[in-house]
């Protein structure tokens, strides 16, 4: 194996700085990423640039503020500059095999179009490897090896289905994946990140690039990840308050509810980074690994009466942030640093 370190990216989406177990959630079980804050340093002041997926995700590939790359919003027909996608392709120059699997989200494709239609536009920017799907609800408009397995178990329909009246109905309805765990969009990005890991060259480092569409709406933990957290059990910070929409209101039981499903999601992520951090025992690298973990942006979850994102509360405008990199950084070390 090379000496360099190979260099681990998890990203997340829409994931509350708070709902994770180092954090201090009382409810949330997360031990895969708690044994990353425990092995690395713990950044307690990591804001995003942009509350907003596409923007930050934007800014995370070229360390521009959305005010320089000008990609302001989530819909947008053009990819984003490949002259300003420079993380990756330093990356790559360097001598490392670059690789993504996920929901990057550096652009929209064009209504059913297929990702794989890009592979010179992801060459571009730097990834020598990709495999990217949409969040949830953009996958009925989309083809990607994630839609093409789900069409291939006969799974597709019934998902998409789900989705449409999800999308009608509000993305914060509580109802369990119509899909089994194991195939979840969230399984699907850890289980093809193990894979990759097990092929991965090995007379060169490697940097992934692992983008969980999840914890994002829709609330639809799968299988026993929507009933592994009683709603009953679930402490709403002292800022939560009922919410009042287009003549509905969410009562503070029904944002229990939310919360619920949603740490099952989180549950769901982390065990996949647990395998995923198997995986990379397995390749032997693991104790020469960068590892970062991070999200695009928060989620407020009925914080100051407000669900979602796009708002500069802490819930919404704060991210979890660790490193890891034994021998190089100080395990168990936390900084108020910005």
């Amino acid at each position: 194996m090379p000496d360099r370190p190979d260099v681990l990216i998890l990203m997340t989406d829409q994931l509350n700085p708070y709902c994770l177990g180092y954090a201090g959630d009382p409810i949330v079980q997360t031990p895969h990423i708690d044994s990353l804050a425990t092995e690395g340093v713990v950044f307690n002041a990591a804001y995003t640039v942009c509350p907003v997926c596409m923007p930050a995700r934007a800014s995370f590939i070229s360390g521009l503020y959305p005010h320089n790359h000008l990609h302001w919003r989530n819909y947008t027909d053009r990819t984003f500059p490949e002259d300003l996608a420079v993380m990756f392709r330093d990356i790559r120059d360097a001598g490392y095999f670059t690789a993504k699997i996920g929901k990057c989200h550096f652009f929209n494709p064009g209504w059913g179009e297929d990702f794989e239609a890009y592979a010179d536009y992801y060459q571009a920017i730097g990834f020598e490897y990709t495999e990217e799907t949409t969040g949830p609800y953009m996958t009925p408009f989309h083809k990607s090896n994630y839609t093409r397995h789900l069409k291939k178990l006969g799974l597709l329909d019934a998902y998409q289905k789900d989705l449409a009246d999800r999308f009608e109905q509000g993305q914060y309805i509580v109802r369990p994946s119509p899909l089994p765990p194991d195939e979840h969009n969230d399984a699907f990005i850890g289980r093809r990140a193990v894979e990759f890991i097990e092929n991965a060259p090995e007379d060169r480092p490697v940097c992934l690039f692992v983008s969980f569409p999840g914890p994002h709406p829709p609330l639809d933990a799968p299988g026993k990840y929507a009933t592994m957290y009683d709603p009953a059990d679930v402490q709403l910070p002292p800022n939560a308050t009922e919410i009042s929409k287009k003549g509905e209101t969410t009562n503070l039981d029904g944002l229990r509810q939310m919360r619920a499903n949603y740490y099952g999601k989180i549950k769901l992520i982390d065990h996949w980074i647990g395998q995923i951090i198997q995986a990379m025992h397995n390749r032997g690298t693991w104790d020469n690994t960068l590892s970062f973990f991070l999200a695009d942006h928060g989620e407020h979850l009925g914080a100051h009466g407000n669900l979602g994102k796009g708002r500069f509360f802490e819930e919404s405008a704060r991210i979890p942030f660790l490193i890891r990199w034994p021998n190089q950084i100080s395990a168990g070390h936390q900084t108020d640093a910005l």
